[in-house]
């Protein structure tokens, strides 16, 4: 599945922060995560590149590990990571069957006129749950827990993160920095923060929209279908 989102940054600077090989944009918003790089990429002046293989850790709740290689980066719009190895409380599984394919996650980047446009995608057959007690009494619905909080937290954790990795909103006021970094505190800070929420506001109202007529087209076919009857 895939979930679309709007960032009010620079595209070339999310796919800078994207490339950050200890803190990556995405891992780094994790707050039990910690970054490893097994082997570096092919590009000897770029650690993340292909050919990189990574290791991302997981505190407490989510214990465990993935083990990625970036096998495709088109920049600055497009990566492809391909997972090698998982062992942690949520996994992506692939078809049993076929052990040579394995889960996928894409990160595409648009410039938009309020920042990029950001979609991340995940090829998976379905997603196997380890653990006990509550994680056991979720499987079922783990698919649609993850969708969830994709849609209501992966914008507003990407946005902060940007903004404490020192990245500006685009059209702010530059006066509140030293080189390229924005100041927390600041004026300029204070305003890009207020960007992010009203991006993220009209992200909310366009997702409740979609929501409100895909719910009004179920009703639309259920009413259709009892006609029927």
């Amino acid at each position: 599945f895939a979930h679309t989102f709007m960032l009010p940054f620079d595209h070339q600077d999310v796919f800078a922060a994207i490339m950050e090989p200890t803190l990556p944009l995405g891992i780094g918003c994790v707050p039990t995560a910690e970054v490893a790089l097994l082997e570096v990429g092919q590009d000897m002046n770029c650690p993340v590149s292909v050919g990189c293989i990574r290791k991302v850790s997981f505190g407490k709740p989510f214990e465990g590990f993935i083990v990625s290689e970036l096998v495709e980066v088109q920049a600055p719009a497009y990566f492809r990571w391909k997972i090698r190895e998982s062992d942690a409380t949520f996994n992506l599984v692939t078809n049993k069957r076929d052990r040579t394919i394995n889960p996928e996650c894409t990160i595409e980047l648009r410039p938009a006129k309020r920042g990029t446009q950001v979609t991340l995608a995940y090829y998976f057959d379905h997603i196997q749950v380890q653990g006990q007690g509550v994680w056991c009494l979720l499987k079922p619905v783990v698919p649609l827990l993850l969708k969830w909080w994709l849609w209501k937290s992966v914008a507003p954790t990407w946005a902060e993160s940007m903004l404490k990795k020192g990245y500006a909103t685009v059209n702010t006021d530059r006066s509140d920095y030293i080189g390229s970094a924005i100041v927390p505190g600041t004026r300029a800070y204070r305003s890009a923060q207020q960007k992010v929420r009203d991006v993220e506001e009209e992200m909310r109202i366009k997702g409740l929209t979609k929501l409100g007529r895909s719910k009004d087209m179920e009703e639309e076919m259920r009413i259709k279908a009892l006609a029927l009857i």
